[in-house]
């Protein structure tokens, strides 16, 4: 969801929150920290790479995708760097399924 939330280059207060929310400020901390540590391409990689393990089916990826974007509505706005992000994230998500 930080991936997802920076994507218009504005991560906000109220996008921080409700991860927080979500997940626990202790996992929002974590995450938070190796996040910040990685290049774009290598976070990519990092969220492909748990693909197999949590976004395994269809439904699965369509709950992923449903949390994306209730992220992106979070802070009020859904900008168009959002929605482009969030046509590539479909498309890479869905790869296998199509």
């Amino acid at each position: 969801m930080i991936y997802v939330s920076e994507q218009d280059y504005d991560f906000s207060t109220l996008e921080k929150e409700a991860i927080k929310v979500r997940y626990g400020l202790d996992i929002f901390q974590k995450v938070y920290e190796l996040y910040d540590e990685l290049g774009d391409f290598e976070k990519l990689r990092l969220i492909m790479s748990y693909k197999s393990q949590y976004f395994n089916s269809i439904q699965k990826t369509d709950e992923l995708l449903k949390l994306i974007e209730e992220q992106f509505y979070s802070d009020g706005e859904y900008s168009e760097s959002e929605k482009s992000s969030y046509n590539f994230l479909e498309h890479v998500l869905n790869e296998q399924w199509a």
